[in-house]
C-alpha cells in the first residue's frame, strides 16, 4: 500500500470536512462585503451620473429655452417681422415633448425616490406641464388677437402670470432634484465607511481562525507520519500474498485451453448446419419479399389498380382491389372480391370498358382508354384508364380519377370569360366613376349653395339621389374586375340577409323563412359585396316565382377537411343554401348562369348571376346550383368563417369638419381636379392642383425649399402617359420621409385602397366620392398626426 506524504495530510486536514465549510464561509462573506461595498458605490454613482445630471441638464435647458421662446414671442408681437411664429410653436412643442420625457423618466425610475419625494416632484411635474399647455394656448390666443387687432392688457397679464408658474414650477423641481442627489451623495458615504470597518473586523477573525488551524496541523502531521509506516509493513505482507495467488491462476489458464480446443471442434460443427439452415432460410425470404414488394407497390401507388380474371362464359370477375381503387369507388375490397363487375358497377358495358377487357385479352396488347365519364347509381365521375393483360392471363386497369381535374378545367374556364370581360368592364367602371364624382361634386356643392326650398333645389336634391344608384352599377361592374377585391372584415351574416330580404321581397307575396345552426360564425368578407350576393340571388328567385311561392334559406357551420368535393381549402365556412320553389333552370342553359351579360330576361343585364359568381370566388368560396325539374332552384355557397367576434365600433355623428393647411392634388381628369379643388377651397384649404406625377414632385421640391410644405397631398392612382400614386408616393418618401398622403381611384384594388398603409399612404377614397368623405378622410389624418395618435 502506498505511503501518504505528510503535506498531503496536513491539506487534506486543513480543507476537509467541518473545518473547509467555515473556512469557504469565512472567505465567501469577506468577498461579499467587499463585492457590496464596490457595487453599492458604483450603483449610486452610476445613477448620480446617468439620472441626476442627465435630468439637471435638460431641466436647465427647458428653463433657458422657454425664456428664449418667450423673449421671441414678445418681439414677434411687437412686431418684428423677423421672427417666424412658426419656428416659435416648434420651439415649443420640443420643450413641451422634452417635459414629457423627463417625466417618463422620473416614473420610470422607483429606485432614485429611496427616500421618499417621489410623488411631490411628479405632482409639480404634471403641475409644470398642464402650465405649459396652458402658455401654449395663451401664445396662440395672443397671436391671433394681435392678427385681428384686438390685443388686450388682461390676456397679457394671463400671459406673465402662467408663465411666471411655469418657471417657478421647474425652479421647485430643479431644487428638489439637487436635494434628492445629496441625499444620495451622503447615503453613499454612510455605506461606504461602514462596509470598511466591517472588512477589517473580517479580517482579523480571519487571520486567527488560521493561526488556530496551522497549529493543529502540525501536532497531525505526526500523528499521520507514523501510521503511515505501519501501512507500509502491511504492504509488504500482502504484495507476497499476490504472488502465490498469480501461481495458481496459471495453473487453472492452462486447463481452460484444454477446453476451449474441445469448444472450437463442437463450433465447427454447429456452424455447417447453420449454414443450411440459412440456405433454406433465405430463399424462402426472397420469395416472399419478391410478393411484398409487388403487394406494397400495388397498394402505395395513388392510382387505383384492379385485377380481374375471365371465366368461360366471358365474365370478367373482380380478383383483386387496391387501396387507392377503394378510396376512389367508396368500396371495400372484401365486399366485391369474386363477384362480376358488370355486378358491382352495373355502368361499365355502356362506359365502354368491357370492350376494352376483350381486345386486350384476344391481342394481348396494352390498351389506353381515354378520360371518359362514368356514371351508375351510384357512382359517377371521370375516369382515365391504362388496361394490359398479365402472362398468367388475368387483365388489369390501372386508373385514376380525374373528377377533381374536370372540375378545376371548368372553373377555370369561368374565370378566364370573367378575366377578359373584367378589364374592359374595370376600365369602362373606373371613367364612369371619374365623371360621376365630378358630376355629383359640383351638383353637391350647387345643392348647398341655393335654397334648399326653392325648385332649383328639390331638382338638384333629385340629381344627388340617383348617385347612389350610378354608383352601385360601376360597383357591380368592379366586382368581376380586376379592381374589385373585397374589403374584408368580420362580418354577421344575420342582419345581411334581413337586409336583403326586405329589399328583395318588399311588396310581393312570396313567404321566406331562414334557418340559422346553434352558435354560427361570423363571415369574414365585404358586407357590401355580400349583400349583393343575397340581393341578386333573392331577386332571381322572386323573378322565378311570379305568382308568389316559398325561399327556404339555411345557413349552417362546416368544417372542411384537406379532400373535399368543392375545390377549397381546408378550414371552416359557412354553408348557405337558398331554394324556392320555381319553375327551375332549363338543363341546357345551367352552365351557362353565371356567364357575364348571359341572360333570358328581356330587361336583364346578364350582371346579377356573374357579380354573385365573381364575389364568392374573390372571398376564397364556392357556390353550386341544381334545378331539378319540377322542383325550383337550389343555390348552394360557401363562405370562408371564423368564431372570432369583431370589436364593436360607436358611431359618431357626422358633421362636415372644418379644415386648414395647405394639400397638393394630383388627378390627369380636368373635371375631377376641379371639382376635387372647390370643395378643399370651400372647406378654407389652400389647394394646389397639378395633373401629373412630375408636376407633383416638383412642387412639393419647391414648396420644401420655400419652407412652406405642403399639410398633405391627394394622388390620383393612375395617370394616363405620367406618373401614377404609386411611384408619386415612393418619390415623395425620399424627399420627405414624413409625407401625408391620400390615394383615390375609381378601382377598389385589393393591393391599394385596401392596404393602403403598406404603399406609403395615410388613407383611401374611392371615386365617386361625397363631399362629406374626402374632408372627413383629410380632416381624421391632419387630426391625428398633429396630436400624436
Amino acid at each position: 500500500m502506498p505511503s501518504v506524504s505528510p503535506k498531503l495530510i496536513s491539506a487534506r486536514f486543513l480543507f476537509s470536512g467541518p473545518r473547509r465549510v467555515w473556512i469557504l464561509i469565512l472567505l465567501f462573506v469577506f468577498f461579499l462585503i467587499v463585492v457590496l461595498s464596490t457595487v453599492t458605490t458604483l450603483f449610486i454613482s452610476s445613477q448620480i451620473s446617468g439620472f441626476f445630471l442627465p435630468i439637471q441638464n435638460s431641466m436647465d435647458e427647458i428653463k433657458n429655452n422657454l425664456t428664449e421662446s418667450h423673449l421671441w414671442f414678445e418681439e414677434y408681437l411687437t412686431g418684428d417681422i423677423s421672427i417666424d411664429l412658426n419656428i416659435v410653436n416648434k420651439k415649443n412643442e420640443e420643450h413641451y415633448q422634452l417635459l414629457l420625457t423627463v417625466e417618463k423618466k422620473l416614473r420610470e425610475e422607483p429606485l432614485v425616490f429611496l427616500f421618499g419625494g417621489r410623488e411631490e416632484i411628479l405632482a409639480e411635474f404634471g403641475f409644470s406641464i398642464v402650465n405649459f399647455q396652458g402658455l401654449n394656448d395663451l401664445t396662440v390666443r395672443r397671436a391671433r388677437l394681435l392678427r385681428q387687432g384686438q390685443a388686450g392688457t388682461r390676456i397679457d397679464q394671463e400671459y406673465d402670470l402662467q408663465f411666471g408658474q411655469l418657471r417657478n414650477s421647474l425652479s421647485f423641481v430643479d431644487v428638489q432634484l439637487e436635494r434628492k442627489m445629496k441625499e444620495y451623495i451622503d447615503f453613499v458615504s454612510v455605506i461606504d465607511n461602514t462596509l470598511k470597518i466591517l472588512t477589517v473586523l473580517f479580517i482579523i477573525v480571519i487571520g486567527i481562525v488560521l493561526y488556530r488551524y496551522i497549529g493543529e496541523r502540525q501536532r497531525l502531521i505526526g500523528e499521520l507520519s507514523a501510521a503511515n509506516s505501519q501501512l507500509g509493513a502491511g504492504n509488504q505482507q500482502l504484495a507476497a500474498n499476490e504472488q502465490q495467488l498469480r501461481a495458481g491462476n496459471q495453473q487453472l489458464m492452462a486447463s481452460e485451453q484444454q477446453l476451449r480446443a474441445a469448444n472450437q471442434q463442437l463450433s465447427a460443427n454447429e456452424q455447417q448446419l447453420q449454414a443450411t439452415v440459412r440456405q433454406l432460410s433465405q430463399n424462402q425470404q426472397a420469395l416472399f419479399l419478391s410478393e411484398n414488394k409487388f403487394r406494397q407497390v400495388v397498394e402505395n401507388i395513388p392510382a387505383g389498380v384492379a385485377i380481374y380474371e375471365r371465366t368461360d362464359d366471358n365474365v370478367y370477375v373482380i380478383k383483386d382491389f387496391n387501396s387507392a381503387a377503394e378510396n376512389i369507388e367508396k368500396v371495400k375490397r372484401e365486399a366485391i372480391t369474386g363477384k362480376p363487375v358488370e355486378q358491382v358497377f352495373p355502368g361499365v358495358r355502356t362506359f365502354g370498358l368491357l370492350d376494352v377487357f376483350e381486345r386486350v385479352f384476344k391481342t394481348g396488347e396494352p390498351e389506353h382508354f381515354p378520360v371518359s365519364f362514368y356514371q351508375d347509381t351510384f357512382i359517377h365521375g371521370w375516369r382515365d384508364n391504362y388496361v394490359f393483360k398479365l402472362p398468367s392471363g388475368e387483365i388489369v386497369t390501372v386508373y385514376t380519377d380525374e373528377t377533381r381535374h374536370k372540375k378545376t378545367e371548368e372553373e377555370l374556364q369561368k374565370a378566364q370569360k370573367l378575366e377578359s370581360l373584367g378589364i374592359l368592364a374595370g376600365g369602362i367602371a373606373h371613367d364612369f366613376n371619374n365623371l360621376l364624382g365630378a358630376i355629383f361634386g359640383y351638383v353637391e356643392m350647387a345643392y348647398e349653395s341655393c335654397d334648399s326650398a326653392a325648385e332649383v333645389g328639390k331638382n338638384l336634391e333629385k340629381a344627388l339621389s340617383a348617385y347612389h344608384r350610378a354608383k352601385d352599377l360601376t360597383r357591380q361592374l368592379l366586382t368581376f374586375s380586376r379592381g374589385g377585391m373585397p374589403v374584408k372584415e368580420i362580418v354577421p351574416l344575420e342582419g345581411i340577409i334581413t337586409d336583403a330580404l326586405d329589399l328583395s321581397f318588399s311588396g310581393s307575396s312570396i313567404r321566406s323563412e331562414v334557418v340559422y345552426t346553434d352558435n354560427l360564425w361570423l363571415v369574414i368578407g365585404d358586407a357590401g359585396q355580400l349583400t349583393q350576393v343575397f340581393s341578386n340571388l333573392l331577386i332571381n328567385a322572386r323573378q322565378a316565382m311570379p305568382e308568389g311561392g316559398r325561399v327556404v334559406i339555411q345557413v349552417a357551420n362546416r368544417e372542411l377537411s384537406g379532400e373535399n368535393e368543392i375545390l377549397l381549402d381546408p378550414g371552416r365556412y359557412l354553408e348557405i343554401s337558398i331554394q324556392d320553389e320555381g319553375a327551375g333552370i332549363p338543363e341546357e342553359i345551367r352552365t351557362r348562369i353565371f356567364d357575364p351579360f348571359f341572360t333570358t330576361k328581356k330587361e336583364g343585364q346578364g350582371l346579377g348571376l356573374a357579380t354573385v359568381y365573381s364575389i364568392i370566388k374573390k372571398h376564397g368560396g364556392h357556390i353550386v346550383v341544381s334545378s331539378p325539374p319540377g322542383v325550383g332552384t337550389h343555390f348552394s355557397f360557401w363562405l370562408p368563417a371564423t368564431d372570432a367576434r369583431p370589436v364593436p365600433v360607436e358611431e359618431e355623428e357626422e358633421s362636415l369638419p372644418v379644415i386648414f393647411g395647405r394639400i397638393l392634388v394630383m388627378d390627369d381628369e380636368e373635371m375631377v381636379l376641379d371639382m376635387l379643388c372647390a370643395i378643399l377651397k370651400s372647406a378654407g384649404v389652400a389647394v394646389c392642383p397639378v395633373k401629373r406625377g412630375e408636376d407633383a414632385l416638383e412642387e412639393y421640391r419647391r414648396a420644401m425649399d420655400e419652407k412652406r410644405p405642403f399639410d398633405m397631398v391627394i394622388l390620383d392612382l393612375t395617370i394616363a402617359g405620367g406618373i401614377g400614386g404609386i411611384k408619386t408616393i415612393q418619390e415623395l418618401k425620399n424627399i420627405d420621409p414624413d409625407v401625408k398622403a391620400v390615394v383615390s381611384s375609381g378601382y377598389s384594388s385589393n393591393e391599394v385602397l385596401s392596404d393602403y398603409k403598406r404603399f406609403g399612404f395615410m388613407g383611401a377614397v374611392t371615386k365617386p366620392f361625397r363631399k362629406k368623405d374626402i374632408l372627413k378622410t383629410i380632416a381624421g389624418i391632419l387630426t391625428n398626426t398633429k396630436t400624436g395618435l
